[in-house]
């Protein structure tokens, strides 16, 4: 429960990079927290 709402919460914050800079760090951000 407490990994699936930190999760989402990092994901909202990615989101929020993506729209200001869709960058290439940021994607490979988000495949790390894919796998776990």
């Amino acid at each position: 429960m407490l990994g699936d709402l930190s999760k989402s919460q990092t994901y909202k914050t990615q989101d929020q990079h993506k729209k200001k800079k869709p960058t290439l760090r940021s994607k490979m951000a988000t495949v790390p927290l894919a796998l776990f």
